[in-house]
């Protein structure tokens, strides 16, 4: 996918994301918060009753002060456990729905040292305590147990959020299944550009700042300046000559003998790409290696064409090139990740050439699109420079970085100059 669409939607996904995880922290909180403030005023009103329901009954014991208790605890659906005691410690009443929410030690026969402690869950259900004077003078204590988030609270926020995850999947999918015609139809500017003069001007030269990185054998990096081209004669185009149906490149895309592609489709097909590279914003480069001496008709050959299938995993983007050398397009990776990459497999040709004895070693040539709208001719010739410097100075690796910038300044100048 396009990289600024990756950019986008992800960055769409992580708000989506966060406002639902604060949204459904909110609303529990909120929820939790309504029902404890409930929660108070029903402590609040069986205080009452315990008060007006012992001074009626003048004892705890009271058959009459235990029935209106107990009716109360009925009518109160979020109670879970209470404990009626005097000032004195001395428990007078208690209930719970289930033994586990009591304490321990609890003592009717002894007024309690120590105040009393419920087992509960601090998320879901709270503790509150609340104190009532009789007119006797008597203090009486409260503590009680409500639940204040239960299934029926926690069951909406979870719909609701499911809800929002769902909406969200669903946009995913509609964006999955809508964004191959969208790149499509976003492609077709870039298309009908490319078949603007943008593609056929003249090729500019490598310019003084055009920079080689070239990779020595410990690995190392070097800046090397190209030094100015000189002139060169306008080569004369060689007259088409049609090819009889005996030539072996007329029979199929890939040769028979080293199972890579004709080298006269490395062009076509490199343009083909370097427009899908731009349809997508992305990046591309073009390889070319040799070793000196090396003939398509060698065992070797063949290794090397089967070492670099295996190693790209792109038979059709795997070809040769020169008598002693292959082509290899790599999609979607800049310059610094492409030299990263053919690190790893001029080792293993090294390693390969080292155990067959003769001293040769692989040579290698990059270039990259590098932002720019550009043909394949043009790649292909910065990666022969490129290869023909690293042949030079014999430094393995060498890639040709230029500067879009100029580029692009170059290109419009020769625009101005077309339509003029």
């Amino acid at each position: 996918m396009n990289k600024k669409f990756t950019t986008a939607f992800t960055v769409f996904s992580f708000l989506v994301f966060t406002f639902l995880i604060v949204w459904f922290v909110f609303r529990t909180i909120n929820t939790r918060s309504g029902n404890l403030l409930s929660a108070r005023e029903e402590l609040e009103k069986l205080s009452q009753t315990v008060s007006s329901s012992y001074l009626a009954a003048g004892s705890f014991g009271s058959s009459y002060f235990t029935d209106k208790v107990q009716n109360k605890i009925d009518d109160t659906d979020r109670l879970k456990a209470l404990i009626v005691s005097t000032d004195s410690g001395q428990i007078e009443f208690a209930f719970a729905v289930s033994k586990e929410y009591l304490p321990q030690q609890l003592v009717f026969e002894e007024p309690m040292t120590t105040p009393v402690v419920f087992s509960f869950n601090t998320i879901t259900e709270e503790s509150l305590t609340a104190a009532s004077i009789v007119s006797s003078g008597e203090d009486i204590r409260l503590d009680a147990v409500f639940g204040i988030l239960g299934r029926s609270e926690v069951f909406p926020i979870v719909r609701e959020l499911l809800i929002g995850l769902l909406s969200f999947l669903l946009i995913t999918a509609i964006l999955i299944i809508l964004y191959p015609f969208l790149a499509a139809k976003a492609a077709k500017p870039a298309e009908a550009g490319a078949s603007e003069p943008l593609w056929d001007a003249p090729v500019p030269q490598p310019a003084e700042d055009d920079d080689f990185i070239t990779e020595d054998e410990s690995g190392e990096k070097a800046s090397i300046q190209e030094p100015e081209p000189a002139p060169e004669a306008q080569p004369v185009r060689p007259a088409i000559i049609d090819q009889v149906t005996t030539d072996p490149e007329s029979r199929g895309l890939y040769s028979p003998s080293t199972e890579l592609g004709w080298e006269r489709y490395l062009e076509e097909r490199l343009s083909a790409e370097l427009k899908r590279a731009a349809s997508f914003d992305q990046d591309l480069v073009l390889l070319l290696g040799c070793v000196e001496g090396l003939k398509r008709s060698d065992s070797f050959y063949a290794e090397l064409s089967q070492m670099a299938r295996e190693f790209f995993n792109f038979q059709d983007l795997c070809f040769e090139y020169s008598t002693d050398g292959i082509g290899i397009i790599i999609p979607n990776v800049d310059l610094d990740q492409g030299i990263e990459r053919v690190e790893g497999f001029q080792t293993r040709v090294d390693r390969r050439l080292d155990e067959i004895g003769g001293g040769k070693n692989l040579t290698l040539g990059l270039s990259a699109r590098n932002g720019r709208l550009i043909g394949g001719k043009r790649i292909i010739r910065e990666a022969k420079s490129a290869l023909r410097r690293a042949k030079q100075e014999s430094s393995g690796i060498t890639a040709f970085r230029v500067d879009p910038e100029k580029y692009r300044n170059y290109i419009s100048s020769q625009k101005s100059s077309i339509q003029s």
